[in-house]
C-alpha cells in the first residue's frame, strides 16, 4: 500500500494505521479503531522519518523555468507529477482564463452560491468549487 501522505509533502514512511473502508459507513461498529487507539497515538507522538537521516538538513529549493508562464507550469506539473508530489491529479492554478473556459460548459450564475462547508461555513458557489476545481485540473 502507498502512504497517501506522501504526497501531501509528507515523508513516504510516515506512520500509518489502516482500516477497511466500510468501518467508516454511517452505522458501522467503530470499536476496532478505539481498540487500536494506541497506534494512532505512537503514530503521532513517537514516529521519526528513517529517511531524514542526521544533519540531512532543509531540502534544496527547486526552480523551474521555461519560455512562457504556461511552459513554466507545464513543466512544474510535470516535475511534480514524475516525483509523486500530488494526489496524481494536474496541479494549474485556477487562471482566470482557466476558470472562464470552464465557466463556458455551464449557464449557472458564476456567483450562485451552491453551499456551505462545516465547520466555519464557508461558502462555495459556482466559480470557487466547479470552474476553481476545475481549472486547476484543466
Amino acid at each position: 500500500m502507498t502512504n497517501a501522505v506522501a504526497g501531501l509533502g509528507l515523508a513516504p514512511d510516515a506512520a500509518m494505521v489502516t482500516f477497511p473502508i466500510e468501518m467508516f459507513l454511517p452505522g458501522s461498529d467503530i470499536g476496532p479503531v478505539r481498540a487500536r487507539k494506541q497506534e494512532f497515538y505512537d503514530g503521532l507522538t513517537r514516529w521519526r522519518s528513517s529517511l531524514a537521516g542526521a544533519g540531512a538538513g532543509e531540502p534544496p529549493m527547486l526552480r523551474v523555468e521555461g519560455t512562457s508562464v504556461e511552459d513554466t507550469f507545464a513543466r512544474a506539473n510535470h516535475l511534480m507529477l514524475a516525483n509523486r508530489w500530488g494526489d496524481g491529479l494536474p496541479l494549474w492554478p485556477p487562471t482566470r482564463e482557466r476558470v472562464d473556459w470552464i465557466l463556458r460548459g455551464t449557464a449557472e450564475a458564476r456567483g450562485r452560491k451552491l453551499g456551505t462547508f462545516p465547520p466555519r461555513g464557508g461558502v462555495t458557489t459556482v466559480v470557487r468549487h466547479r470552474a476553481g476545481d476545475g481549472g486547476r485540473a484543466a
